[in-house]
């Protein structure tokens, strides 16, 4: 054996660098650090030496999508066909019981590596068993090292054994409540107080419910009355006035992400649930909250629960989808309440994107050198986003988002992301190739760019300094390039170019704008 094998940290290393598993796809709402390698691969390279056995079996075991193989521990094929023979009350306690006194060493062998799992209603586990299951877990905790958990369930029945899956480490749970009666009853109240008292360390909860019913807002209500003390809430489905209401009295609640699961389809139903808020002072709202994400069919809404914060100046992150293209006043109100309330070490990540197109007249469209320029005291900020229309991008706002920002990271400036061809789109943006520059000199960080360039035939300089930087990560830009009749290759000669004056590494891809593909012909054969 190579002596550098006895060296845990670069085993480890060698198994995590192996090809991702095949089904990643079944893992989408799994922590980056759960979605497991291949574990054939994984498996095979275990049997090749004893030293990569174990950390093998803690990557095969780390993630499971199935409760079978926890089954196939506790219970012997005989056994488990005496008991569907008859499946009665009494059978599964003698089960149960059987269980309770084996050796757990093999079970706990294999158990305790379990770290994240989703669970499902499959037809390889009949529901019978999770009484078994049930029975057992009054003894021994199943999964006592289980921190993720995603509970998937389409039959009523199996929802109500969730307690018997969690445990003392779980801290993450997601929930798709779409088998969920419509009147939630006290059990479904006693279900999460049970939750709360047997993980104490949960912190997160996110919950999906993708049938479009109001029903669905009666439940978070539930859920969080049960688990006051949670930290990370996100929620893909309908709420009510009691979810927001439960939600602004949190007091550790850190994070909070809003989806609806439809948008509404006019500003007449688009009133938020939480605007019966009281703004602060008159009340304390939102004590410690500190990454904020809501979509909403408009900014107005959101303006008004920014309003609601009773410590705004605690705000890191704020993410705003709109499915509504603001106005220029909604803009202005927008940027002012964000400024307005945080000082220039807190806010450092604002994501701001308007699904639809408005088509907005050029006349009324505002620069974004004079709109956004109270964010610039925002001077901790790494990551913005802005994606809408009615602002006119342009040089002089790049300059002095480079002089503000030294620590951006990821710059993406760009009109609405509707595909829908829009005739103001073109002219959404006047920034300059030039005006790339104080990028590269004063943004040593920057990592991503997504800009719309206004071009013209002879912006790129026949002479130019390179100034390629050392940099530890590759610095994607991405350049919609807007123009006609353009000589062949000139995509290429700007790709060629941002590579040699930005931060190196850097991938540059140049494209026209998608509607220029349609009408002109132009495709992006010369792309870099």
């Amino acid at each position: 054996m190579h002596p550098c094998l006895q060296i845990p940290e670069i085993v480890e290393r060698i198994i995590a660098s192996l090809p991702q598993e095949p089904r990643a796809w079944m893992y989408d709402q799994f922590p980056s650090e759960d979605v497991p390698v291949s574990k054939c691969d994984v498996l095979a390279l275990g049997l090749t030496s004893k030293r990569f056995l174990e950390p093998a079996l803690d990557m095969i075991w780390h993630s499971l999508l199935s409760i079978k193989p926890i089954l196939d521990l506790l219970l012997s094929p005989a056994a488990t066909t005496e008991y569907l023979r008859s499946s009665t009350f009494n059978d599964a306690v003698t089960l149960s019981e059987r269980i309770k006194n084996k050796d757990k060493s093999r079970y706990n062998y294999y158990a305790l590596r379990v770290k994240a799992m989703k669970l499902a209603d499959f037809a390889d586990v009949p529901s019978s068993l999770y009484h078994i299951l049930n029975l057992c877990s009054r003894h021994f905790s199943l999964l006592p090292n289980l921190r993720f958990l995603y509970w998937s369930r389409y039959h009523l029945e199996t929802f109500y054994f969730l307690p018997v899956f969690t445990g003392p480490r779980l801290t993450t749970l997601v929930l798709n409540i779409n088998i969920l009666p419509d009147s939630p009853s006290p059990t479904f109240f006693n279900l999460f107080q049970t939750v709360a008292s047997l993980s104490p360390l949960l912190s997160k909860v996110h919950v999906i419910d993708q049938s479009q019913k109001e029903k669905s807002g009666r439940q978070t209500a539930l859920i969080l009355s049960a688990l006051p003390a949670l930290k990370h809430v996100e929620f893909w489905c309908e709420t009510s006035w009691d979810t927001w209401a439960c939600l602004a009295t949190m007091r550790d609640l850190q994070t909070l992400h809003f989806s609806p699961a439809q948008l509404p389809n006019n500003a007449t139903d688009a009133v938020p649930l939480w605007s019966a808020l009281r703004p602060a002072p008159a009340a304390s709202n939102f004590a410690s909250l500190q990454r904020l994400t809501l979509t909403a069919h408009d900014t107005r809404g959101v303006v008004h629960l920014h309003s609601c914060l009773a410590a705004p100046h605690f705000l890191r992150e704020l993410g705003i989808g709109s499915a509504a293209c603001p106005t220029r006043a909604d803009l202005r109100a927008l940027v002012n309440a964000v400024a307005a309330s945080c000082p220039s070490i807190a806010l450092f990540s604002l994501d701001a994107v308007a699904y639809e197109s408005c088509d907005a007249d050029p006349r009324v469209r505002v620069l974004a050198s004079e709109l956004l320029a109270p964010l610039l005291r925002c001077q901790a900020m790494e990551h913005f986003r802005l994606c809408t229309c009615g602002i006119v991008f342009d040089d002089a706002f790049l300059k002095a988002a480079a002089a503000a920002w030294p620590d951006l990271g990821h710059l993406e400036i760009q009109p609405h992301l509707s595909d829908r061809a829009s005739p103001s789109r073109d002219t959404a943006s006047t920034i300059t190739l030039a005006s790339l520059l104080p990028l590269a000199e004063r943004c040593r960080h920057l990592s991503k760019l997504v800009v719309w360039v206004a071009g013209s035939a002879g912006d790129v300089p026949v002479q130019y300094e390179k100034r390629g930087r050392k940099g530890a990560e590759v610095l994607d830009i991405d350049v919609t390039y807007t123009g006609q009749d353009f000589q062949e290759g000139h995509f290429a000669k700007i790709a060629r170019y941002l590579e040699d004056v930005l931060p190196g590494p850097t991938s540059a891809a140049v494209h026209p704008p998608p509607q220029s593909v349609e009408e002109t012909g132009h495709g992006t054969d010369d792309e870099a």
